[in-house]
This record gives structure tokens, C-alpha cells and sequence, in this order.
């Protein structure tokens, strides 16, 4: 459902859609008749034009993951999985290689496609399986509803105002096929994918709730989860949790900062409380998010407000105590407090103390001679080093290698006047320890009086920073 699930979403804010597929969805109002075969066990069968004979994977979709489950070597195009062994109902997908894959919903069911192996998802042709023609109804349908706003916004000079109407009426013919759909299919696993992907309308609600969301924009991130059911664990079995936060992040939460991702996090947590499985899911989704974007204050609030509150917690994770020892470590850093102390020795192998600087402001910036991204950054660093020295920037740049040689050599390269020195231990050195250090480059700028006033993820924050700093 990956792309699929984007370009759905992306519809009410771009008014984009291109993919080209042959409509292969039956009218409103179907209903299929019985007949289909259950199995105490589940058995796939395809017939893939184009497939030569090499090993196919079928995967379990576990929101943004895929885990492995049985693999097999395709026969002259053919082939087939099967297991005494009830699945667990939910998505999966058919690795056909690296790039190429369509996407299966296994049950207690026979089930029967065939498809290319140029265009595995959009060729697809599901000749048995209940849950799989409802799934491939849909998927082609919202693909053919969205062909005329893809041209419409290919016109030069479209009336903006009459695109924004058209497409509402889009979204509302889109909202009615699903719902007709997910009523006749509602015993399925689609069917709840299907009510989960329904594009929230102003006319679900009451008229005085939505009055005062005045743009598309603010009325989704009101409104972006209210088809989705976070009491249903089931929904695990697929990416909808996964890619449905994932949009709300990077498209509703503006401007992005620590304020409003917090903000956006509470409200995604309130919604997880409804069921335990859901609420551990999210919340290890978050936590890895923001580790990930190294937003230390966001990560620090999930952990504290949802994980260490034994008193709102719900959730046993054996790693709670190393996620505590983390929370006390980044605290350490946080903004305002005068910054962990660093004497460390430079490539003369005289110690140079952080603390006694006379500085207006202190860049320090951890890196390694294997970061390619540290290279990278070195350059624009330089300049905004060069623009402001004059005004009292230091940078002392601390090498988390564990040979001497290597920094020395790397040194001959960069030519930089910077205070360079070196943590022969890497991050296991004592002096880093409190400085949480789990990707470079990392870099904390301090003021005078070495408190620490930002902790910038790149170099458009770094001059931001500087330039306020000293100004």
C-alpha cells in the first residue's frame, strides 16, 4: 500500500495523482456471491508474465517493515505458497526483487492472481480471493478517480478556485465508492483498510466543530486520524498506522519544531491509549523518529510522559532502563544548562580545556574521519566559521576515531584553524559519555558562559544560531 496510501493522502493537499492502470473495478453496489474456498491454512497461487525462475519472498507488512516469511523459486512464471498453518489475517507482499513487488492480503482463503512482472501492482488480476478483489477494486478505482485532477493539473493556467471545487467533488465520489465497498466486503481485512484511508470531509461532522478550521489544512490536521481505528491491533498487520503518522509529521506539523511535534505527538498518543498492542507500536514509532531527526526534546518528552510514568505507562519494554539512563544523559545537554566539560588533547598532544576558553560562543562539533556527512558539512561550516570569528566564534572539534593516525592524515586535508582534538576511546570515552553521542556530526553551540543555547541539526541551523548568538 506504500505509494498508493501517499498518493491517496497527498490528493487533498496537491490535487496530484499520476499512475496509469487498467480499470479492472466492478460498478457500485457489487456484491460477490459465496463460493470462495477457506482453508485451515492459506494457499497463494500467481501466474507472473515475464517472471523468470529465481527466488520470490513473501513478507509480512508490519507498519513501515516487511519480515520475512517463506521464500520459493518461480517455475516458467508460476508461484505458490502455502501452509497448513493459519496466517495471521493482514497484509503482505510478494518480493519479486529489489524494486518490484505487489501486495497480498493472506487469510483463510484460497487465493488465486496473476500479474506481470513489469507492472506487478498495477497489472493485477485477482481471479480468487474475496479479500483481495475488494483490496484491488479499490486500489484501481481511487487510481482511475484521480486520472482527470492529474490532467487538470497538467493545464497551464487552471483556475485555481475551480480546481480546488473539482476536486472536492472528487473526494466526496472517492469517499462514497469506499464506503459502498467496505459495506458490501465488511467481514474483510480490506474493508478496514478501506474505511481507514477514507479522506476526512467537513460534512462528517457537526457544522459548528469544523467552522473555525477555515483551509483544507488546518480542518486535515484537526481532523487527519478520525477514520483510522486505533482500538483495532489488527490495522498492526499493515502499514496504515506507520504511513498515516509518517504524513502527519512531515506535512501537518508546521512549522516543525520541538513545540508542535510534541504537540502532534500528544495528540497521536491520546488516540494509542485505546489499545495496548497499538499504543507500544506508536510509541517505539515516535521514539525512533525523533532519535533518528535527533529532536532530544521530543524524544525526552515521549519517554518521560509515556514510558517512565509508571502511573500513565501501559507498556513493559525491557529496555526502559537503558531509555532512563538515555532521558538522564541527554538532560545533560539540554538547552540552558552550562555544558559537560571537555579537556581533551590536540594533534600536539597538549590538553585543551573547554571549559577555559575565552569564547563569545563555542561551536563543538563531534565527528568522525569515516562520516561522510561530516566532510560534507565541513565546507559550510567553514564559511559560517570564517563569517563570524571576528566576532568571537571558536570551533572546537573533537575526532571520536580511535586512531591518531587516521585524524592526523584526515587533518592534512581539512586545513581548517579550528581547536582540533581527539577522543582516542570513540564515544566509550569518559569525557563523552555525557554527551550522548550516536550519530556524527553532532554539534552543540555555547554561549560565553558555556551554557548551551542550541543544538543545531545542520548547517541552515548553525548559521540561524550563530547569527543570533552574535549578533
Amino acid at each position: 500500500m506504500t505509494k498508493y496510501f501517499s498518493v491517496f493522502i497527498l490528493l487533498c493537499f496537491t490535487f496530484v495523482a499520476q499512475a496509469q492502470v487498467s480499470e479492472k473495478f466492478k460498478p457500485f453496489g457489487f456484491k460477490d456471491a459465496d463460493g470462495y474456498k477457506y482453508l485451515e491454512g492459506f494457499e497463494l497461487k500467481a501466474k507472473i508474465k515475464g517472471l523468470p525462475d529465481k527466488k520470490v519472498y513473501l513478507t509480512a507488512v508490519r507498519g513501515g517493515e516487511s519480515l520475512l516469511i517463506d521464500s520459493i523459486v518461480s517455475n516458467n512464471g508460476y508461484i505458490e505458497f502455502s501452509n497448513k498453518n493459519s496466517p495471521l489475517r493482514g497484509m503482505y507482499r510478494v518480493i519479486l526483487d529489489q524494486e518490484k513487488y505487489f501486495e497480498i492480503i493472506l487469510s483463510n482463503e484460497l487465493t488465486q492472481v496473476s500479474t506481470s512482472y513489469e507492472s506487478p501492482m498495477e497489472d493485477m488480476v485477482v481471479t480468487y480471493s474475496r479479500e483481495n478483489r475488494c483490496y484491488y477494486y479499490y486500489i484501481n478505482k481511487m487510481i482511475a478517480f484521480e486520472r482527470p485532477l492529474a490532467a487538470l493539473y497538467e493545464s497551464p493556467n487552471i483556475d485555481q478556485e475551480f480546481l480546488g471545487h473539482f476536486t472536492d467533488s472528487i473526494i466526496r465520489e472517492k469517499n462514497f465508492y469506499s464506503k459502498e465497498l467496505a459495506w458490501n466486503f465488511s467481514e474483510t481485512f480490506a474493508a478496514k483498510l478501506i474505511r481507514s484511508l477514507k479522506i476526512p470531509e467537513r460534512a462528517d461532522f457537526k457544522p459548528a466543530d469544523v467552522m473555525k478550521f477555515e483551509d483544507r489544512m488546518s480542518f486535515m490536521k484537526e481532523y487527519a486520524f478520525s477514520n483510522i481505528n486505533f482500538g483495532d491491533s489488527e490495522l498492526l498487520r499493515s502499514d496504515i498506522f506507520y504511513y498515516s503518522i509518517k504524513y502527519y509529521l512531515d506535512n501537518l506539523v508546521q512549522p516543525q519544531d520541538e513545540e508542535n511535534y510534541i504537540k502532534a505527538c500528544d495528540k497521536i498518543m491520546a488516540l494509542a491509549y485505546k489499545n495496548k498492542n497499538v499504543y507500544d507500536y506508536i510509541l517505539k514509532l515516535l521514539m525512533n523518529a525523533f532519535t533518528e531527526i535527533r529532536m532530544d526534546v521530543v524524544y525526552t518528552h515521549l519517554a518521560e510522559r509515556y514510558m517512565l510514568n509508571d502511573e500513565e505507562c501501559t507498556t513493559v519494554d525491557t529496555s526502559k532502563r537503558s531509555i532512563k539512563d538515555r532521558v538522564t544523559l541527554l538532560k545533560k545537554t539540554d538547552i540552558g544548562i552550562v555544558t559537560p566539560s571537555l579537556n581533551l588533547p590536540d594533534k600536539k598532544g597538549k590538553n585543551i580545556d573547554l571549559m577555559k576558553m575565552n569564547a563569545n560562543g563555542v561551536l563543538i562539533l563531534f565527528w568522525s574521519t569515516h562520516c561522510k556527512h561530516c566532510k560534507k558539512s565541513f565546507p559550510e561550516i567553514e564559511k559560517i566559521y570564517n563569517q563570524y570569528k571576528k566576532q568571537g566564534l571558536v570551533i572546537y572539534a573533537v575526532n571520536i576515531d580511535s586512531l591518531k593516525s587516521e585524524w592526523k592524515t584526515a587533518l592534512q586535508v581539512i586545513k581548517t584553524d579550528w581547536v582540533h582534538t581527539i577522543a582516542t576511546e570513540g564515544i566509550d570515552n569518559p569525557q563523552l559519555v555525557n554527551y550522548s553521542i550516536r550519530a556524527t556530526p553532532k554539534m552543540i553551540l555555547i554561549d560565553k558562559d558555556k551554557k548551551i543555547v542550541a543544538k543545531p541539526k545542520n548547517t541552515i541551523e548553525l548559521a540561524t544560531e550563530v547569527g543570533k548568538l552574535l549578533k
